[in-house]
C-alpha cells in the first residue's frame, strides 16, 4: 500500500516492511493535480516494468524496496513538476503530451485513463 503524505513524503507498506521517502523540495504554484499525477506516474512506472494486471500480481508482490524506491521517486518527480505549474490540467491532456514526447505509449495512456 502506498500512502501519500503531501509535503511529508510518501510511505510504502509491503510484506517486507515499511519504506518512507521524503517529499522533494518544490516551490509550489498549485497543488491541484499533484496527487493525481503521483498516482498516474506510479501506474506508468509499474506498467513500464510489466507489473500491472492480474497476471502480474506475484511479480508486483515480490518487488523489493529498492525497485519500489525507483517507482516512487519517479512518481514524486512527476508530482513535483505538476505542483510547480499553476492550474489544473486534465490527465488525458497531459498524457497525450507524454505520448507525443515519446515518454509513454497511447496504449499505456488508455490503460491508465480510460473508464467505461
Amino acid at each position: 500500500m502506498v500512502v501519500t503524505r503531501g509535503g511529508d513524503g510518501v510511505s510504502l507498506f509491503t510484506g517486507a516492511g515499511r519504506l518512507d521517502l521524503a517529499a522533494p523540495r518544490v516551490q509550489v504554484a498549485d497543488t491541484i493535480g499533484a496527487g493525481d499525477t503521483f498516482g498516474a506516474a506510479t501506474l506508468h512506472a509499474l506498467g513500464e516494468r510489466d507489473l500491472l494486471g492480474a497476471g502480474a500480481r506475484a511479480r508486483l508482490r515480490s518487488l523489493d524496496h529498492e525497485d519500489w524506491r525507483e517507482v516512487l521517486e519517479y512518481a514524486a518527480r512527476a508530482a513535483k513538476k505538476a505542483a510547480r505549474e499553476a492550474g489544473m490540467r486534465f490527465l488525458r491532456e497531459s498524457a497525450v503530451e507524454q505520448v507525443l514526447a515519446g515518454v509513454t505509449t497511447l496504449r499505456e495512456v488508455n490503460k491508465v485513463t480510460f473508464v467505461e
